[in-house]
C-alpha cells in the first residue's frame, strides 16, 4: 500500500514517472486527494479556497492567480469565483472539492 507518509518496505513504484522512493516531494505537488465528504468553509469563496490550498502546495506569485483561474474554469465555477460557498448547490460544492484535490498534473493534461 502506498501512503506517501512512510518509505516503502521494498519494491518501487512510479507515478507520473516520479519515484515514490526518491521524489515524494515532487509527487505531492502533482497529485491530490479528494475526500468523499466535501471539506469546505461555508463563508469562503471558491477563489479563497483554491488560493489557500495552492499555497499548501507552494504555488506563489503570478502562478497562484493563473493556477486558481485555470482550476475555476476547469470545474466551471469561474462565474461564481467570489460567491460564498454556502450559496452553492451540492454539485457545485463537489466540483470545488475536486478542484481543491487537483494536482498540477491535471492542469497539464487539460492544456
Amino acid at each position: 500500500m502506498l501512503t506517501g507518509l512512510i518509505a516503502p518496505s521494498e519494491g518501487e513504484a512510479f507515478i507520473f514517472g516520479k519515484s515514490v522512493r526518491t521524489d515524494m516531494q515532487g509527487l505531492r505537488q502533482d497529485i491530490g486527494i479528494t475526500p468523499q465528504d466535501d471539506l469546505l468553509w461555508q463563508e469562503l469563496s471558491p477563489t479563497q479556497h483554491l488560493e489557500l490550498f495552492a499555497r499548501f502546495k507552494s504555488v506563489r506569485g503570478t502562478r497562484l492567480s493563473e493556477h486558481v483561474t485555470s482550476l475555476l474554469q476547469l470545474v466551471k465555477l469561474d462565474n461564481v469565483r467570489d460567491s460564498q460557498v454556502d450559496t452553492f448547490s451540492g454539485g457545485m460544492k463537489r466540483r470545488l472539492s475536486i478542484a481543491l484535490g487537483a494536482g498540477a498534473e491535471l492542469l497539464e493534461m487539460t492544456r
